[in-house]
């Protein structure tokens, strides 16, 4: 199974701030963002792009759906949805770069605190949205070996399948938090030149 990801063109710029609107009136809270000082964006033109595919690992299913099915809908709710280059996502990779970064995608995690372990292999414990009165929260990590390189967490509620506009709102707040087009520590390490 492989899909896609599209950077967003100028043109869908406003089509993207219509859904970030969309989603934050609809409830769609991103926490938990963070991004390692060694992550590099441009580092995702090689590993993710051309002939290489992107390892991505789906925890738990929160829907009564069969596996691939459910598997395929994540996929798919995230295709052209961050502001990066264009990313083929699989959750069975042809052809990976050598460096074996991986995604790691763990839907409605019974204890947040566990998530840190997620690209050492560790898989969590996960409930259905039936059993969390309809609230999703899905946390994700952009993994370098057993270490982070990106990681957040969204959440919104009334979530009730992978086919609704809620979710992919969710997965899209989701994808532009994990694969951020610029490393924000290394503005901070940038010297100032202009009137400091």
């Amino acid at each position: 199974m492989k899909m896609r990801l599209t950077p967003l063109k100028p043109g869908l710029v406003t089509a993207l701030a219509a859904v970030t609107l969309a989603a934050c009136a609809g409830g769609v809270t991103v926490t938990r963002d963070d991004v390692a000082t060694s992550y590099q964006p441009e580092e995702l033109y090689v590993v993710a792009t051309g002939e290489n595919e992107l390892r991505t690992i789906v925890v738990g299913n929160p829907y009564d759906m069969p596996k691939g099915a459910f598997q395929a809908a994540v996929l798919a709710s995230l295709d052209g949805r961050h502001l990066g280059p264009r990313l083929n996502l699989s959750v069975d990779p042809k052809r990976e770069d050598a460096r074996r970064r991986h995604v790691v995608l763990a839907f409605n995690p019974t204890k947040i605190s566990q998530t840190d372990d997620l690209c050492s292999g560790v898989a969590l414990d996960t409930a259905k949205v039936a059993a969390t009165g309809g609230s999703l929260t899905v946390t994700a990590v952009y993994c370098a070996g057993g270490q982070y390189l990106t990681q957040a967490t969204a959440s919104s509620n009334g979530v009730s399948g992978s086919d609704t506009a809620q979710f992919r709102a969710l997965m899209t707040q989701l994808a532009i938090a994990l694969f951020p087009p610029q490393n924000p520590h290394s503005r901070q390490d940038e010297p100032c030149t202009d009137n400091c």
